[in-house]
């Protein structure tokens, strides 16, 4: 403690050996405590990254959670990337990296993401969100006319990160909102929109999203690495959407202050 050090005890290959999910906690402990990892204990985990695949799913979802929560998670992320633990555990991540974008980005895709997850809210669903929101980008790139270009990458994002979660265990409940929010991140606020326009956005988003779905978008620009942005289009796009949404209208079916049986009851109807 007093050298503000991470090390494994007496043998750093035979304890990662024990349990796998070691490598992952090391890195995390660095980050919450601000701590290096011991030479020898991350040459460890170099050598012992490929024994992750020994560890349920689960374990190592809940771990990734915790790394994504510290206020760093870039950090974690590129330490796990160099021991080679990322590819092991997210390799869909490093298909990014090194990838080159277009002129509205100063940063590659995997730098992009990191700034992105940095720059949210600690929040899980926002950070999440955060991680995956181009986790496709590099499935869809091509150069057009000399520029690269990313169509579609919004729904491949989403059908990706919807596998991935999948595949690490997460509830059902969370994958639908984080892919809610990385299929409707690219969302045109600088648009000018009609009020039932608006509207027909909260339909598709849900109230209940909007507020995220905004926090992923500024930090996804700010992420571009252009300097600061001008928030007051977003603003007032938010501004108008809760607008809408104080307004009381029924966005969805179950918002309706009478159902089908309401209906039918008061009208005596009988059913079919």
């Amino acid at each position: 403690i007093a050298e503000r050090v991470v090390r494994a005890v007496v043998n750093p290959a035979e304890r990662l050996q024990e349990d796998p999910l070691r490598m992952m906690r090391a890195i995390r402990f660095s980050l919450e405590l601000g701590y290096s990892i011991e030479l020898e204990t991350l040459m460890a985990i170099k050598a012992k990254a490929k024994a992750i695949d020994m560890v349920a799913k689960e374990r190592i979802r809940d771990e990734l959670l915790r790394i994504v929560m510290v206020s760093k998670p870039s950090a974690g992320f590129n330490l796990m990337r160099k021991t080679g633990l990322l590819n092991k555990i997210l390799p869909e991540l490093l298909e990014g990296y090194r990838k080159r974008q277009n002129n509205y980005h100063k940063y590659t895709i995997y730098r992009h993401t990191m700034e992105t997850v940095d720059s949210v809210e600690r929040d899980p669903v926002l950070r999440l969100s955060a991680l995956f929101h181009d986790i496709a980008k590099p499935r869809v790139r091509r150069k057009i006319k000399g520029r690269w270009r990313f169509f579609g990458h919004t729904k491949v994002s989403a059908e990706l990160t919807r596998e991935i979660m999948i595949r690490l265990k997460f509830s059902n409940e969370r994958i639908a909102q984080v892919t809610d929010l990385v299929t409707n991140h690219m969302f045109d606020y600088k648009k000018e929109l009609g009020d039932r326009a608006m509207r027909r956005f909260i339909r598709r988003v849900g109230a209940d999203n909007v507020d995220n779905l905004i926090s992923l978008r500024k930090a996804d620009d700010l992420a571009h690495g252009r300097g600061r942005i001008d928030e007051s289009q977003i603003e007032e796009f938010k501004n108008r959407i809760n607008f809408q949404i104080k307004k009381s209208y029924p966005f969805t079916i179950s918002d309706l202050a009478v159902n089908g049986h309401d209906v039918m009851k008061i009208a005596s109807l009988q059913p079919g």
